[in-house]
């Protein structure tokens, strides 16, 4: 509704402009560059992407569907979608001329497990074209990981020769720039988004004041004050569902000292470690984003349960070893604020810093750490819950630290196989509750990215995870 209301204030000053002279009628951009301290990446719709570019994807390829606020399915490419046989058979209506490049695009996807179909083999029972417009994609049973994947799938349009069923497309792209050209023009909106990594924040700055660049998203805790006095500008936080947490590790002493672990999980949210941090993080109390459906019943059936009273007396006396990611300057900070933390409730911490090869060796592959420090994003609640804290089967489980608890297992197992909604999320709250009782990790806070950008544009979505898709509705005026 905002973009109409944006569409509809530009198209009446250019159709309807003002009897008085003194006016004048808006002149718009026909471009934006936006600064990035992030890497821009790989630009791929069958790999899970890194850097930049994972964001990117949905600005140049569109999904078969999106998911609604209470999991409703909204078509996107698709005509109409809708769940057959309780829930086990997912017809999808297409038009006649898309058949081909759907079936093509889920067999790459499955063929490269990308966006997350690995997880689903054993779901996945056919794919069948049953009308020149329909295909029926039937599994076992219900899986809500199945919504989540294909809302996430970019559809690829093989029959064209340009590919992108999105509406921007790839003009150039190297290590440090990417640039999106709109396929179709359009008068009122951006029709060209240029991406650049910049080396440093202060030299963004100093190119955003000249007049090159219209937003810049920081990587780090930059300081904007120097910008605060310019009253064209604007400065603000993207929201994300990026979670800093300390995971417990194989190497743990006492793997199930979980009474500890949820008095500490507590008294981070009383003590609050990271004020420092100032307006970049939102304590968190469980993996759930504050803005997922749901998100106040939950927490107060988890706030709900309190921690005994009886002081920690069963502290580890060897030294627990806190790995972080020694490049990341935030994570530095991070690391020794918690080595802090944690010492002042009796923890003896020695920090480790390594570097991302050594950091994926050790936690990753070869598992053999007791504590570390871990951002990761939690896209669907459910099914990242699902697969970084249900009992690991198989080496290909993203649960690295080998936390196990039944109970756990059998909610999160309701919550995302059951066909009935209210009955799948009345399981989740008991699964995050349990979770609670035995805390498998300590949740420190969702990221909150700065992002400066000009007050004559207009159109953009602070949701990170939206941000980027919403540059397609941006106006911006000279």
């Amino acid at each position: 509704m905002t973009s109409y209301l944006i569409i509809f204030t530009f198209l009446s000053l250019v159709l309807f402009p003002s009897c008085h002279p003194e006016q004048k009628r808006s002149v718009l951009k026909n471009e934006i560059l936006v600064a990035s301290g992030f890497p821009i990446g790989k630009i791929d719709p069958f790999t899970t992407g890194k850097g930049l570019g994972a964001n990117l994807i949905e600005l140049i390829y569109r999904p078969l569907f999106r998911i609604g606020r209470d999991n409703e399915i909204v078509p996107e490419y698709a005509k109409n979608v809708k769940w057959k046989k309780n829930r086990t058979v997912l017809e999808v209506t297409l038009q006649n001329d898309q058949m081909e490049d759907v079936k093509k695009t889920i067999r790459e996807s499955i063929q490269n497990q990308s966006s997350g179909f690995g997880h689903l083999r054993q779901n996945l029972k056919s794919i069948q074209q049953t009308a020149p417009d329909k295909l029926e994609i039937s599994f076992n049973k219900f899986d809500q990981g199945i919504l989540y994947i294909f809302s996430n799938l970019p559809i690829v349009e093989y029959s064209h020769a340009e590919k992108e069923t999105g509406p921007f497309r790839i003009q150039e792209q190297n290590d440090t720039l990417v640039i999106l050209k709109r396929k179709t023009p359009d008068t009122y909106k951006i029709n060209k988004i240029t991406f650049k990594t910049y080396p440093s924040a202060r030299r963004a700055i100093r190119d955003f004041v000249a007049g090159s660049v219209d937003f810049i998203i920081s990587a780090d805790e930059t300081d904007f004050e120097v910008l605060n006095n310019l009253p064209e500008i604007e400065i603000a936080y993207l929201n994300t569902n990026l979670l800093y947490k300390v995971l417990k590790g194989p190497k743990y002493p006492n793997p199930n000292d979980s009474k500890s672990w949820q008095k500490l999980q507590y008294s981070l949210l009383e003590k609050k470690p990271f004020e420092e941090l100032n307006h970049q993080y939102i304590s968190a109390l469980f993996p759930v984003p504050k803005n997922s459906p749901r998100y106040d019943e939950i927490e107060k059936s988890v706030l709900d349960i309190k921690p005994d009273s009886t002081p920690i007396m069963d502290m580890p006396q060897t030294p627990l070893t806190l790995n972080f990611l020694d490049a990341q300057g935030k994570d530095q900070r991070i690391a020794l604020k918690f080595k802090r933390f944690l010492e002042g409730k009796g923890y003896k911490i020695q920090l480790s810093g390594l570097n991302p090869s050594e950091f994926e060796k050790k936690v990753f592959i070869d598992r053999d750490f007791s504590l570390a420090l871990i951002p990761y994003t939690v896209k669907d609640p459910v099914f990242s819950n699902y697969l970084v804290f249900h009992t690991p089967k198989g080496p290909g489980s993203l649960n690295i630290s080998g936390y196990s608890n039944p109970k756990l297992d059998a909610h999160l197992e309701e919550a995302r196989y059951n066909p009935d909604p209210a009955e799948a999320k009345e399981a989740f709250s008991l699964a995050m509750q349990e979770l609670m009782k035995k805390p498998p990790a300590l949740f420190l806070f969702w990221v909150r990215t700065p992002l400066v950008y000009r007050k004559s544009c207009r159109g953009f979505d602070l949701d990170a995870d939206k941000f980027f898709s919403s540059l397609k509705d941006v106006t911006c005026e000279l």
